[in-house]
């Protein structure tokens, strides 16, 4: 399975609060409320697309969820850069897996 793997970085040193931002858009959050009393999942982009999250910004994913990751990332003012990869079988099962929940 042939499948891209996806390096950002951010810009010119964006703040601390836009970085923060920007990663909950991306990824997603846990809210708390209430004193921590009730919690609620915010999702991202990347919390309806399968990755495997190598180290911080570089990820593998499928060809198919390529173009709107990068699309995101190049609206918000990311440099990306796109690789095709081999995704091995460990990887593989992570993708399908993240597919069925």
């Amino acid at each position: 399975m042939i499948g891209r793997i996806v390096c950002y970085t951010l810009g010119s040193e964006p703040t601390p609060a836009q970085r923060n931002k920007f990663r909950k858009m991306f990824f997603g959050y846990l809210d708390h409320s209430c004193g921590g009393r009730y919690k609620y999942v915010r999702r991202g982009l990347m919390s309806d697309i399968p990755h495997v999250k190598l180290v911080r910004s570089v990820f593998i994913v499928r060809k198919e969820d390529c173009r709107k990751v990068v699309d995101f990332l190049e609206k918000n003012g990311a440099t990306v850069y796109v690789r095709d990869v081999i995704i091995t079988p460990d990887d593989r099962k992570v993708l399908l897996d993240q597919l069925r929940a």
